[in-house]
């Protein structure tokens, strides 16, 4: 059923609302100070704003606040340190209530993201926008990465490969599409801690925003209750399409837009047992984790701590990813 849903191009709209939800829950049951370089106009990210964000981030050791690797690639540092990494599950229900209506949330409970706990990284960096069509397609063309397993997205016959789209998120990867790409860039995929880390900051806050204000300034997504079809671009948008919704450490689209893979196996408890300094997930697992929330999720679903386990052979109209690189 998975398969056929997102590999289903033409479906009534209210149908798809169902599904996408549900798909969700039943497979898993928010700029570092200074500014990043502005890309060049040969580069691929050629539309990406430049975006000081309100909160800075101090670079500890010297380590620069921004780079771009080997690729060209924009990335952020996120500065070593403590930060608290999940939230309990009736909070996260209460956020799921602001937005639908009903028992569906107090249903699922989400015990998934919880219990919160201290986590201790080091330095890392990572990428300032998702992947995109045109960097990705880099890969493709040195032989290296294969081609997503659809070229469309949901609105458009002609995604992937069509220049328009040269600046919006590359989609329907897999898990596997993914980490060979940041390898190929000598970067790896995120885990699932830096990636929370770098969304959320170390204030706890609930988006990588901050804790309100999930308005279609800050991100894609949908909204309304269960049966919307509201949604703030029906689509993938252009990478950095919402500078106020950026990070504490200025990384964008880390809520909506796409969601994206982790490096990690997904357990249900594995925060039960999580390392305290720099875990790297269960050993072994049958799904990998996926972050952020897409345009066709709920405002709530783009919560920093929402994660959710998807098979690793899956991609979706909605599904992209970011890569990751030590700092030392």
């Amino acid at each position: 059923m998975l398969s056929n849903y997102f590999r289903q191009k033409e479906i009534d709209m209210k149908r798809f609302t169902l599904i996408a939800v549900f798909v969700l829950f039943t497979l898993a049951c928010g700029f570092g100070a200074g500014t990043t370089p502005a890309p060049k106009t040969n580069d691929v990210a050629t539309n990406a704003p430049n975006v000081t964000p309100a909160t800075s981030v101090p670079a500890p050791n010297d380590l620069p606040q921004s780079i771009n690797d080997a690729k060209q690639v924009p990335m952020n540092l996120v500065a070593a340190g403590a930060f608290t990494m999940g939230a309990n599950p009736a909070d996260y229900v209460a956020e799921c209530e602001k937005f639908i209506k009903g028992e569906w949330c107090k249903k699922w409970a989400f015990p998934q993201i919880g219990p919160p706990h201290q986590v201790t990284l080091d330095s890392f960096y990572i990428d300032q926008y998702e992947v995109t069509n045109a960097r990705y397609k880099a890969c493709v063309d040195s032989k290296t990465c294969a081609s997503p397993q659809d070229l469309t997205s949901f609105t458009n016959e002609s995604y992937y490969g069509n220049s328009k789209f040269d600046n919006y998120p590359v989609i329907n990867v897999d898990w596997n599409q993914a980490k060979a790409y940041c390898e190929w860039r000598g970067a790896r995929l995120p885990t699932e801690a830096e990636w929370e880390k770098a969304a959320r900051g170390t204030d706890e806050r609930t988006y990588p925003w901050g804790n309100e204000d999930t308005s279609c300034k800050r991100a894609s997504h949908r909204q309304g209750d269960m049966d919307s079809t509201d949604f703030c671009t029906k689509d993938t948008a252009e990478v950095g399409s919402y500078p106020t919704g950026a990070s504490p450490y200025g990384v964008l689209d880390m809520g909506g837009n796409v969601s994206e893979w982790t490096a990690d196996w997904f357990a249900i408890d594995y925060y039960a047992t999580s390392p305290a300094n720099n875990p790297q997930g269960p050993a072994s697992g049958e799904k990998h984790v996926i972050r952020g929330g897409s345009w066709e999720h709920h405002a709530y679903l783009m919560s920093v701590y929402g994660r959710m386990g998807l098979p690793s052979n899956l991609f979706a109209h909605s599904q992209g990813f970011r890569c990751a690189k030590s700092a030392q």
